[in-house]
């Protein structure tokens, strides 16, 4: 038996560092309920510092216990909803609604239906809620579900709809409903008809035997569980086993990039869809590996949250591998376009670096032998031009743009020139291109001068005769004809605009600092909440677009939108798509803003 190593009392004394003598106390009686006992007094000093220590050590210790309680109660709050442990690991796309408003979610949406007809007062938010919900799904089903009596019981909190397994060419994958009860619901309010009955693992599986019927149905507990037979039985395999989907990889990677407190997600196993894709249908599957699987992600992962101003979408995935010899994407900025574009301007869908997306794409798809017929065809048609690196590798950032003046809207696409001289070289071949082919046709071409910039200008004939010449087809009610078909563009610095006519180009021409549309406060509103700093974005003016659909209607039209529609529509502001790269992930935010 080996001895005990640690010192004994006697030798204690030799391992341990000398301290220094406290000083002697002086010893007093107390009295006790058995006569009096000697204890010794510190001494005044002495005792302050002992009390002090007391003191540090219990702030210490609550610190501690605070922080512990803190931390605890928030890795609880990351635990998945109990309901999510039924859906089995082969569930190639999760939807998940959150009808019990979790974390901030329901102040959050409380202020921000306040913005609408009938939701000012919050004190009774619920029940306005419901009675919303009520007339929408009754006037839906015509008056044959009730949503207080019928739904909402098995609406009491997280809810799920899985897609499980990979569709094959002779059967799709089944759908799996999770639903969190409250308590008062069983399966037979949803399988009426003849049914049968099966135990298993010692809960009652309801089946009916018509078609047209919810097929199964089982509740654990608070947790209704729906879907074919098969997919119940795989659910409660999952919950007792613990071996669902939130044991996958990919799964926990997308769950983690969901927003915490959140009305909505969708999570969605991209690589097995697309495997799926393939085995049913394989002419598709060509077509996908055209694409090629350098820019599929694994999985993508999708949230929807309330905000007190608006709404947030955001769906995150994975970037997928480029080759090597790929030119390297520009980081994340703030808009150059927008401080050139005319505060009219109502709709813009604006990409960055894509002359350096391009090239990149060209690299890939030159390496891919299924997309040489499609890409030779392309770079003939730009051989025409100077050749297809030489019509791209000039474009920056470019901008899809609509502008309301009035009532009249235009349009355009602006471009911002990485480099000025190829910039320039690629329109005159477009000028000497349209030249000949003008010539003994109708294309006419004329210049303008414009505050010293000039605007070219091509009228193409009437606009019917010109897509019928293209389409091959005979539209003799075609609502183009009359119509003219005329193009512009100019080109000043390291800007370069072609517009639908020669209005578009001049208002951009004619920006100044300060008049812009990024200087609209509607539009600063909605790029911050989606995410100023960028790779690309879109923008659309929600106000100035139902203010013209409105003024476009008359007579009993007018009316009712007056009455029934525009009090709902008014409130809403602006819409904001950003998308960025960050940290090996792609990200994207869809925001409405509401006023």
């Amino acid at each position: 038996m080996n001895e005990d190593p640690r010192p004994t009392p006697d030798d204690a004394t030799e391992i341990m560092p000398s301290v220094p003598a406290a000083p002697a106390a002086d010893l007093v009686e107390m009295p006790t309920n058995g006569g009096a006992a000697t204890i010794a007094a510190l001494p005044a000093a002495e005792a302050t510092a002992a009390r002090r220590r007391w003191i540090v050590a219990a702030v210490v210790t609550a610190i501690v216990l605070g922080v512990a309680v803190l931390a605890a109660s928030l890795l609880a709050g990351r635990n998945s909803p109990e309901a999510l442990g039924y859906v089995p690991a082969n569930a190639i796309l999760v939807a998940e609604i959150r009808p019990e408003l979790p974390g901030d979610q329901r102040a959050r949406l409380g202020d921000l239906l306040a913005h609408f007809p009938g939701f000012k007062d919050q004190s009774n938010l619920d029940q306005k809620i419901d009675e919303t919900l009520d007339l929408l799904l009754d006037r839906a089903s015509g008056g044959e579900v009730d949503y207080l009596s019928h739904l909402k019981p098995w609406l009491d909190g997280p809810a799920y709809v899985a897609l499980l397994g990979v569709p094959s060419a002779d059967s799709s994958p089944p759908i799996l409903v999770v639903l969190t009860t409250d308590g008062s619901v069983g399966c037979a309010d949803l399988v009426s008809g003849e049914t049968t009955t099966e135990t298993y693992q010692g809960h009652e599986l309801t089946s009916a035997m018509d078609p047209g019927q919810v097929p199964a149905c089982t509740v654990d507990g608070l947790f209704g569980i729906i879907g074919d037979a098969a997919s119940v039985r795989a659910a409660l395999d999952a919950k007792r086993e613990g071996d669902g989907a939130t044991t996958t990889e990919r799964f926990r990677a997308a769950q983690s990039a969901l927003a915490e407190d959140r009305l909505a997600s969708l999570v969605v196993d991209v690589e097995a869809i697309v495997e799926g894709i393939r085995n049913v249908d394989p002419a598709m599957g060509s077509a996908l590996g055209v694409l090629s699987t350098a820019a599929q992600p694994d999985w993508l992962a999708v949230s929807l949250r309330a905000e007190g101003d608006g709404l947030v979408v955001t769906a995150v995935a994975p970037e997928g591998p480029t080759p090597d010899d790929a030119p390297t994407p520009g980081p994340a900025r703030v808009s150059d376009i927008a401080a050139r574009l005319p505060a009219t301007t109502i709709a813009t869908l604006e990409a960055h670096d894509v002359g350096q997306a391009i090239a990149a794409a060209l690299v890939t798809a030159r390496a891919d032998p299924e997309a040489a017929p499609t890409l030779e065809q392309i770079e003939q048609v730009a051989a025409l031009l100077g050749g297809l690196d030489g019509v791209t590798g000039w474009i920056g950032d470019v901008a899809v743009v609509v502008t309301l003046d009035g009532a009249e809207l235009n349009g355009g696409l602006v471009i911002r020139a990485t480099d000025a001289v190829a910039a320039r070289g690629t329109t005159d071949s477009i000028h000497n291109l349209l030249v000949l082919a003008g010539t003994g046709g109708d294309i006419t071409i004329d210049e303008v001068d414009h505050d010293g910039t000039t605007i070219t200008i091509v009228d193409l004939g009437d606009l019917s005769s010109l897509l019928g010449d293209l389409g091959g087809l005979d539209m003799p009610a075609d609502p183009s004809a009359g119509m003219p078909a005329i193009l512009a563009w100019a080109v000043r610095d390291d800007l370069v605009i072609f517009g639908i006519g020669e209005s578009f180009v001049a208002s951009v021409l004619d920006v100044r600092e300060g008049a812009s549309l990024a200087d609209a406060e509607r539009y600063q509103t909605a790029i911050a909440e989606a995410g100023a700093t960028n790779n690309g974005q879109s923008y659309l003016d929600l106000a100035a677009v139902i203010a013209f659909v409105g003024a476009q209607l008359t007579g009993s039209e007018a009316d009712s939108w007056a009455t029934d529609i525009e009090p709902w529509l008014a409130p809403f502001d602006g819409a904001a798509f950003t998308s960025s790269r960050n940290d090996g992930l792609m990200t994207s935010r869809f925001v409405v803003t509401v006023r």
